[in-house]
């Protein structure tokens, strides 16, 4: 990150802090088990498959120690499915109920016209299975697998599982095939809806992380007006909104906008934007004390920043999962006045390159 900042940015001696590790109180080991959504393609022979970086090359495996305890059940059941194992109602059936399995109803869960053997295959019967997502809460308990099929048509599947099912059609929507096309994350003891379409962070201990920093970099007061330009389902808006007069947040997903304006239903001095975030921006007038950026992996780019150079706001805090990105974006927002006063790093990705960052920008 400072070289990128260095040769990028243009910032030789940028303060980068010590990466932060993260972890939930209760986890063994951090570097382990900390997904809480994974996205499957499917093989040929119907197994879930990781896509291979920068390739169209599918790569199956039968464990992967990345994914929390609860998926990593979906993808053994999946695994088992394709090798044609039948589930064991039985053998279920004997198992004692649990907190995550007291609101489930029945062992099998059939998704077509009749029951089918627990496998993911969808080619050859008019629904051909192209991604398998799966998403879980520890806080909630709930799980909920999203499927999406090339003819927006519900594949045939059995999960001897107490999860959630949701088709994700090709415009955005999800419909609900099982329970809720949604699940309910935690993070600092607020509940977030979260739609099968919807962003959320991968690492809800890395998610309380970032939620701090950006308390931390702003400092909400009871008078300041604050602005949330990337909002999602209202991760940092919503953390923000009781300690500030008024929190705006833009957003252009139609799933997250549905998901935001459900759970800041309780919060009257919370307003949701939707659209483009440069456009929108164009349209509000500040004064703003601060401003939270977390755009998606392409960054801010100029006319984001050329509207943020106009509101003024005193603080900036950007988040950021690419350094590269981060590093253009402050070779661009030095020039519209601003300066670099902090950044930390921290590993919401362990055993992987990627890097989550906060960045404190003042003016």
């Amino acid at each position: 990150m400072q070289d990128q900042l260095a040769r990028l940015g243009r910032l030789p001696n940028a303060p980068v802090a010590e990466t932060w590790a993260v972890a939930l109180t209760d986890e063994d080991d951090p570097a382990w088990r900390y997904r809480n959504h994974v996205q499957f393609s499917i093989t040929a022979d119907g197994r879930p498959a990781y896509q291979q970086a920068a390739s169209h090359d599918l790569i199956a495996v039968d464990e992967c120690l990345l994914l929390s305890p609860a998926l990593d059940a979906v993808h053994a059941a999946l695994w088992a499915g394709a090798a044609g194992d039948e589930p064991d109602a039985d053998e279920a059936d004997q198992q004692p109920p649990t907190a995550a399995t007291a609101g489930y109803k029945g062992k099998v869960w059939t998704l077509g016209d009749a029951p089918r053997t627990a496998h993911p295959r969808g080619a050859g019967r008019g629904q051909p299975l192209r991604r398998i997502s799966v998403r879980s809460s520890a806080a909630s308990g709930q799980t909920l697998v999203t499927l999406e099929t090339d003819d927006d048509q519900a594949p045939e599947l059995a999960l001897d599982l107490p999860v959630a099912v949701a088709l994700l059609h090709r415009d955005g929507q999800a419909e609900a095939l099982i329970g809720q096309a949604a699940i309910e994350e935690e993070v600092h003891g607020r509940r977030y809806r979260v739609s099968a379409g919807s962003f959320f962070q991968v690492n809800t201990a890395g998610a309380e992380a970032l939620v701090d920093l950006v308390l931390d970099f702003l400092d909400p007061q009871p008078s300041q007006r604050l602005l949330d330009a990337y909002a999602g389902v209202g991760l940092f808006a919503l953390a923000l909104a009781p300690f500030c007069r008024q929190v705006d947040a833009i957003e252009a997903a139609p799933s997250a906008c549905a998901d935001f304006a459900w759970n800041a239903a309780d919060l009257p001095h919370v307003r949701l934007h939707e659209g483009d975030t440069a456009a929108v921006l164009a349209s509000l007038s500040g004064p703003y004390a601060g401003i939270v950026l977390d755009p998606p992996r392409t960054g801010l780019g100029q006319a984001v920043i050329t509207q943020l150079a106009r509101l003024a706001a005193p603080r900036l805090a950007y988040v950021s999962c690419d350094p590269a990105t981060l590093a253009r974006d402050a070779a661009l927002l030095t020039q519209a006045g601003y300066r670099l006063r902090a950044v930390q790093p921290l590993d919401l990705f362990p055993q992987t390159y990627h890097v989550e960052s906060v960045a404190l920008w003042e003016r």
